[in-house]
């Protein structure tokens, strides 16, 4: 599009001075008939330079939203590589004389022990199921939760 516009201009300054010429007496110009041409040339320059300042005023706004773009897309990349942990507390883990199975999200169920237990995961959000038999009888506890970029949550089930 620049491009065109400054061939446009171009041919324009050309036939204007091809005009001009048509109109001389003579081979050489005159004073006035030379200094009519250099008004010319000097009206073509100021129309180059404001070809090009509005070229380069649009090239700035694009490269400006690129690098904006850029910046949140790599925002983004940073906050979802950070780590995140679930600390669970099972406030009757320890009547499970086996142990309890822990499933968060789709990771493979986990077998622990005792009341507490710490899983590592990605942020986002995890449906947290955990199951046991406490006196030959199967229980079980299960909520979703939402953990963040960076989070450590804690969450407190009771076996049921």
């Amino acid at each position: 599009m620049v491009g065109q516009k400054l061939s446009q201009a171009l041919e324009t300054l050309q036939l204007e001075i091809e005009q001009q010429k048509l109109n001389w007496g003579s081979l050489e110009p005159t004073q006035e008939e030379a200094w009519a041409v250099l008004q010319m040339v000097q009206q073509f320059l100021k129309q180059l330079r404001g070809i090009i300042r509005e070229e380069t005023m649009q090239w700035a706004a694009e490269f400006t939203e690129v690098l904006k773009q850029l910046y949140e897309h790599a925002e983004l990349v940073i906050q979802t590589e950070k780590k995140s942990a679930l600390q669970i507390t099972i406030t009757n883990g320890d009547q499970c004389t086996v142990g309890w199975t822990l499933a968060v999200g789709d990771r493979p169920r986990e077998k622990r022990y005792g009341k507490e237990g710490s899983v590592e995961v990605p942020p986002g959000l995890y449906v947290v199921h955990v199951e046991a038999e406490i006196d030959s009888k199967t229980v079980l506890a299960e909520r979703a939760i939402k953990i963040g970029p960076g989070d450590i949550q804690k969450l407190e089930l009771t076996l049921l």
